[in-house]
Parts: structure tokens; C-alpha cells; sequence
């Protein structure tokens, strides 16, 4: 999802976002700069860096432009990672030189981009090489930490790397997949979350408000007492390390710019809109800038001439 990949899925979501089909067609004019050769060079592969996270950017252009030539360079993606993948021993595969669970960089996020082709390529190949990329997972599981390993032996809670994003893999393969095991990791994840749900920072990759995104896919609570949670830590870090922030100062930050700096503070407000709506208090309350709402702004402008020369 960085690179062409991610700017070709935040076009669509845009598009979507304001009802605006224009966005859909400077999607559609990037993938067309993207050629096959292009993603047979990959050899980064994951959701973040690689031809998992472009697979599943051309599904979402897919779903609002159902066109033969999206779906294609989706294939070749699927193909390429299925090429891709090495047997590890004992019915698994993983990808690159230094195999790595989870799911930005690892398997969990490989096989859920894999299985959204499913219902375009029912091939016995890509059900197995889906299944093998779990076994992988699943032979690094720890019952002593009830989680995933960030391999060797580092522990994580995030989106990122560690329970919940191995969750949230299996919770979006559950439903394409007739497989018990996964409906198990599922439940072992979200225990693993719950328990670190207050920990470490509160940004989308590996902090609160990604784990709290898992929360409300699995769906199996009230959400308000987190919210209320949330909106007490947002409305703290935000006051507090406001000026931090923009100084680029070190230290435990709402927003660390490892982590996309100010694109961090753009993603985080898109995440309350999307949750509770612009105007409700869960989000004006956090004092945090939401996507513009006068689409005549000068920085709405700029980056909508951006998007029209490229």
C-alpha cells in the first residue's frame, strides 16, 4: 500500500468517500501506467511494499469499475505471489528471504489478498497455496504469549505485526474459507487484544485505533464503552503532544512520524469519520482536523490538481 498500490486504493475509497466518480478515474488512469512486467519484479510481496497490498487496491478499482483489464493485472498479482511463494517444509510456504508472520509484512496479509481472488480463481493452486501460508503461521503460534511472533521472538499487538492483524486476516478469510482452525485464531486474537487494548500508542498500524478497528469487525460487544476510552486517550494525547508533533520531537507521541507523520494525523481522522460520522462529539471532540469539508479549501485544490496531471 505504499507507492502506486496505495494511492490507487485511497483514490477509490475517496471516490467513494464524497460520491465523486472522478477520483475512480485517476484510479483507473494510474493502473494503467502499471504493466505486467512491473509486478513480476516484485520480490518485496506484502500488503505494505508489495504486490499483496496492489492485489488488493485493483479489487477495490474492481468493485467501482468493473472492467476485464483491472481484474487481469489483479491475476497477475495472484499469480505472481502464488510463483512466488517457498515450501518451507511440512505443507507451508513463505515469501522473501527473511519469512515474516503477520499481516503488513507476512503471511496473514499474503493469504488474505490471495483469498479475495477466490471468488475470480477457484483453482485448487490458489486454495492451496492460501492454506500453506497459514500453516506457516500456525507453526510459529505461541500458547505461553497467546500470540504471533514478529519473528525471532519479538511480541507485538498491532495491526502491523502480532495478534490483531492476524485477526483481522483471518476474520476476512473466515467467510471464504470452510476451515475451524481459523474461527479458533479468531478467538485466540481477539482475547490477545482485548487484554492489550489500552497498550503503547494510538495510531492505526500498531497502536489503539488499529486494534480497535479488529474490535469492530469481530463485532461481539457494545462498542460505546470503547469509544468513550478512546475518545479520553485522543482528547489527553492530542492536547498534549500537539506541539510536540509538529516540532518533530521524540518521545511516546499520538502519532509517531515513523508512521506517516502528518499523512498519520490525515489517516486517524479519516478512521473517526468513517466510525461515527463528521459532526458526532466521539470526533470533534478529539481536536483532531478531519478530512475538508468545503472542497473549495486551497488544500483540497492543490491536491485535486495533483491527482489530475498525474
Amino acid at each position: 500500500m505504499t507507492g502506486i498500490g496505495g494511492i490507487i486504493y485511497g483514490l477509490v475509497q475517496i471516490g467513494h468517500l464524497l460520491h465523486d466518480a472522478t477520483y475512480i478515474a485517476y484510479a483507473k488512469r494510474l493502473m494503467s501506467s502499471i504493466e505486467t512486467k512491473h509486478v513480476e519484479e516484485d520480490c518485496l510481496f506484502d500488503i505494505i511494499f508489495g504486490s499483496a497490498g496492489l492485489l488488493l487496491a485493483l479489487l477495490s478499482l474492481y468493485k467501482a469499475c468493473p472492467e476485464d483489464q483491472v481484474l487481469e493485472l489483479a491475476r497477475c498479482c495472484g499469480k505472481h505471489l502464488r510463483k512466488q511463494a517457498k515450501d518451507v517444509g511440512k505443507g507451508a510456504v513463505s515469501w522473501g528471504d527473511s519469512p515474516c508472520l503477520g499481516f503488513s509484512h507476512g503471511n496473514a496479509g499474503i493469504a488474505y489478498a490471495l483469498g479475495s481472488l477466490l471468488p475470480f480463481d477457484s483453482s485448487e493452486d490458489l486454495l492451496g497455496t492460501i492454506k500453506k501460508a497459514l500453516a506457516f503461521e500456525r507453526r510459529h503460534y505461541s500458547p505461553e504469549n497467546k500470540n504471533w511472533p514478529r519473528l525471532p521472538n519479538d511480541f507485538a499487538c498491532g495491526w502491523c505485526h502480532g495478534a490483531t492483524g492476524i485477526g483481522m486476516g483471518r476474520l476476512l478469510l473466515s467467510s471464504l474459507l470452510q476451515d475451524p482452525e481459523v474461527d479458533r485464531e479468531i478467538q485466540l486474537a481477539y482475547e490477545t487484544t482485548r487484554a492489550n487494548m489500552f497498550t503503547g500508542r494510538c495510531n492505526l498500524c500498531c497502536g489503539l485505533l488499529g486494534r480497535m478497528e479488529f474490535i469492530r469487525e469481530i463485532n461481539r460487544e457494545p462498542l460505546e464503552p470503547f469509544y468513550q476510552s478512546i475518545l479520553l486517550q485522543l482528547k489527553t494525547k492530542t492536547a498534549s503532544h500537539r506541539s510536540r508533533f509538529h516540532a518533530g520531537d521524540g518521545g511516546d507521541r499520538l502519532f509517531s512520524p515513523s508512521h506517516g507523520g502528518q499523512s498519520a494525523l490525515l489517516a486517524t481522522s479519516f478512521t473517526l469519520y468513517e466510525w461515527r460520522g463528521p459532526k458526532s462529539k466521539f470526533v470533534t471532540e478529539c481536536g483532531i482536523p478531519l478530512p475538508p469539508g468545503d472542497l473549495q479549501s486551497p488544500w483540497w485544490l492543490e491536491a485535486k490538481s495533483t491527482m489530475e496531471t498525474m
